[in-house]
């Protein structure tokens, strides 16, 4: 079954009764692992296989990676990995999205970056490192994988994919193409989706044997459009939270992270606090797991 990480960025913890409780303790289903950005710095780590990114999404519109005041070289990215990581984490060579004006600049980066990554590595033993495949085409994309696999890399990412969210069925092509490819070479590859997260890609990645796969969503959608999940077998409902003195359209949920709020005169259906909000979107993260986890073991689940 494909892994699925679940993205920890600013909000890894929400504090309720004085302390600050991991994110994870509120979950009744644990996601797979978890997708921890280099872009912040965070407080608080769940014991469990953490995958650490470069950052790219934080930098995606410079054309010269940098992060908190600092290039994003691989020469940084392994002092920041060994101050954060542990032993069977993974670890990701800083990589640049093709966007903008200075494409051919940024597939020079990308390259570079991952042949020099690999080289700084020796001291980060018991982690395994991951490159990200980019491309403008199917065949860009499985080129640069065939040329990371030759560079010494037995984990690849396929990136990019974000912006075309909404067309699953390009997405799955893309990545079909892709992970079939690189399932013909000698050595097993550990192959990771970054940013697709939704039911119908967790069926999709299953049936191609995918490793691995990330998705922030669920926190998106908590904070910037208000959303409240609900699983109906492999999809999710959306409920809008609504304002002080309104009627929920949701009905109450008793999941761990409602509950354990509700007692708190918190409810994660309304717009009121920090504590909603971030209240909703672990709630939102449990019914994802929910319905990904129903898509998963749907009979006729196809690709």
């Amino acid at each position: 079954m494909a892994k699925y990480l679940a993205v920890i960025g600013k909000t890894e913890y929400l504090k309720l009764y004085g302390r600050k409780i991991g994110i994870w303790e509120l979950l009744e289903y644990q996601p797979s692992g978890w997708l921890c950005s280099l872009a912040f710095k965070q407080s608080l780590i769940p014991n469990a296989l953490i995958l650490w990114d470069c950052g790219a999404y934080s930098y995606r519109y410079l054309d010269i990676p940098k992060l908190r005041g600092n290039l994003a070289t691989p020469k940084w990215a392994i002092h920041e990995y060994k101050e954060r990581s542990r032993i069977g984490d993974i670890i990701v060579a800083p990589d640049s999205l093709l966007l903008g004006n200075n494409i051919n600049q940024r597939r020079r980066f990308n390259y570079e970056s991952a042949a020099r990554f690999i080289e700084f590595t020796a001291e980060l033993e018991g982690r395994l490192l991951m490159a990200v495949v980019h491309g403008l085409t199917v065949e860009e994309r499985l080129e640069r994988g065939i040329e990371l696999y030759n560079l010494g890399y037995k984990a690849l990412g396929i990136g990019g994919l974000v912006p075309e969210a909404s067309n699953k069925r390009r997405n799955i092509h893309i990545i079909q193409t892709v992970v079939e490819e690189l399932q013909k070479l000698p050595s097993k590859i550990w192959i990771h989706i970054f940013g697709l997260s939704a039911p119908a890609y967790a069926k999709a990645f299953h049936q191609l044997g995918v490793t691995s796969f990330d998705g922030a969503s669920h926190f998106k959608e908590a904070f910037s459009a208000g959303s409240f999940f609900l699983a109906s077998g492999e999809k999710l409902i959306k409920h809008k939270a609504v304002k002080p003195g309104e009627i929920p359209t949701a009905h109450l949920c008793n999941c761990l992270c409602c509950l354990t709020l509700r007692k708190a005169g918190i409810d994660t259906r309304r717009y009121g606090s920090n504590q909603n909000n971030k209240g909703r979107a672990i709630h939102n993260l449990n019914q994802l797991i929910i319905a990904q986890q129903n898509a998963i073991s749907h009979k006729n689940c196809q690709p």
